[in-house]
């Protein structure tokens, strides 16, 4: 239930963001620059939910689709063994079930900050082009 309310804070937040961003040059008069500012602003917060958000989300379903087809394939391997009456020690895992890590709770955060990372840097290139030139 939990996932339900963070995915239902998320788009309120973005539904939120992006409704402000709209509503800006429509309330305050702004010069062109400032108005740049502000449409950056708002893809930056669409691509920010897109990172962190429906990226994860579908990696989520591509490896809960992998987890199914491999309990799956277990199962049909337990039923051959069972099958052919052979005893099998039962496996363990080898970490408990709390040392677990969902691969899609970090991609989200990954991407984002290697956004992040790649808009300083190409910030901080274009600011020291413009000094250089006369």
């Amino acid at each position: 239930m939990s996932e339900v309310l963070v995915l239902l804070f998320l788009s309120s937040a973005m539904l939120i963001g992006c409704y402000m961003a709209g509503m800006i040059p429509l309330i305050v008069t702004l010069s062109e620059d400032k108005l740049q500012l502000v449409s950056v602003l708002g893809a930056g917060l669409l691509v920010g939910t897109a990172l962190s958000v429906i990226i994860p989300e579908g990696v989520n379903t591509l490896y809960a689709t992998q987890i199914k087809q491999l309990d799956a394939l277990k199962h049909i391997h337990n039923n051959e063994v069972t099958a052919k009456d052979v005893n099998v020690a039962p496996i363990h895992a080898a970490h408990g079930s709390g040392d677990i890590i969902e691969p899609h709770s970090v991609i989200g955060v990954a991407l984002v900050l290697g956004f992040i990372f790649m808009l300083l840097i190409d910030q901080i290139s274009s600011s020291h082009g413009r000094k250089q030139a006369p």
